[in-house]
């Protein structure tokens, strides 16, 4: 989706990040509660045990994790991912492999989640401080997307990924805050208490699941209308609108291409893994049809082994 078509919303989180019970809770509640009744009616802060404002938050994080979307009229229904994972396969959220699906879906939503898909997609820096990241993030929205949009609105959305996936432990902070942050297990960026400065560590390493990474190719050639294949260069940068899954988990190129010979042993008769002109190719067998059936099967084996 090139930048022109976007129509990206701000602040939408009421401040609150999201926390390991909600989506499983929110998914319970739209399931039970026929829908978006679930957050709206009289009775969804008891229903959902918080107040007003997180309420919304939770009703937001439904949607940036694309567990629910919303139709061309104004209903709601729960995506197809959303069933598989919360419906299916991990409905408590316990798995590493589902937060890290759920990051790459948040990432790829730039309507829902701009400064996400920006921070992981867009924003290339190893090493910021604070005032740099949001002076790019603020560049960024009015400069490259001809946004206008407040200051604080764009400060609290920047500020949110950076509490959710590098949070600084402060004196005051509760136990259940500490712990009740899913996105930090993934190590996806740091903060150095000696220089008070951000990071995000790109590794050769990688220590996300084959599978779960197989899944996140096949999403990005879906998302991207690619049938046949994709190339290394579009795996580390991307698109307009669509972020590259390896700059999505901090992967060098040397550790995306140790992903994708990994992906071509598990699955040799799906993939075929190309050096072409200096640039790698993999191939997918047969068309789009081709590529859902293998995303199908990599969440299959991850989950069922």
């Amino acid at each position: 989706m090139a930048y022109q078509d976007l129509k990206p919303s701000f602040a939408r989180h009421e401040t609150f990040g999201l926390r390991y019970s909600w989506l499983p809770k929110g998914y319970r509640a739209f399931i039970e509660c026929d829908g978006v009744n679930a957050f709206t009616d009289d009775h969804a802060t008891v229903r959902l045990g918080v107040g007003k404002n997180m309420v919304s938050s939770i009703f937001y994080w439904l949607q940036a994790s694309d567990i629910i979307f919303k139709n061309l009229d104004n209903t709601y229904q729960i995506s197809p991912i959303g069933k598989e994972i919360m419906g299916k396969y991990d409905p408590y959220l316990e798995d590493d492999g589902s937060l890290q699906i759920i990051h790459w879906r948040m990432c790829s939503n730039p309507n829902l989640a701009m400064a996400f898909y920006w921070f992981f997609g867009r924003f290339h820096a190893l090493s910021f401080s604070y005032d740099e990241v949001v002076t790019a993030f603020k560049d960024f929205c009015r400069g490259r997307l001809g946004i206008s949009i407040s200051d604080s609105s764009l400060e609290k959305d920047i500020n949110m990924v950076l509490r959710m996936y590098a949070p600084l432990r402060k004196k005051k902070e509760s136990i259940e805050d500490c712990f009740d942050n899913p996105m930090s297990q993934l190590g996806l960026a740091q903060f150095n208490e000696v220089d008070r400065r951000y990071l995000k560590p790109v590794t050769d390493q990688p220590e996300i699941s084959t599978y779960i990474f197989t899944f996140v190719v096949c999403d990005f050639a879906f998302r991207k209308g690619a049938t046949i294949s994709v190339t290394l260069s579009e795996l580390m940068k991307g698109q307009e609108g669509l972020p590259g899954p390896a700059s999505c988990f901090c992967l060098s190129q040397s550790g995306t291409i140790t992903m994708l010979e990994r992906m071509q042993r598990e699955f040799p008769s799906h993939l075929e893994l190309k050096e072409q002109a200096g640039n790698w190719v993999l191939y997918f067998t047969g068309n789009s049809k081709g590529i859902n059936m293998l995303r199908d099967l990599s969440l299959q084996n991850y989950y069922q082994g």
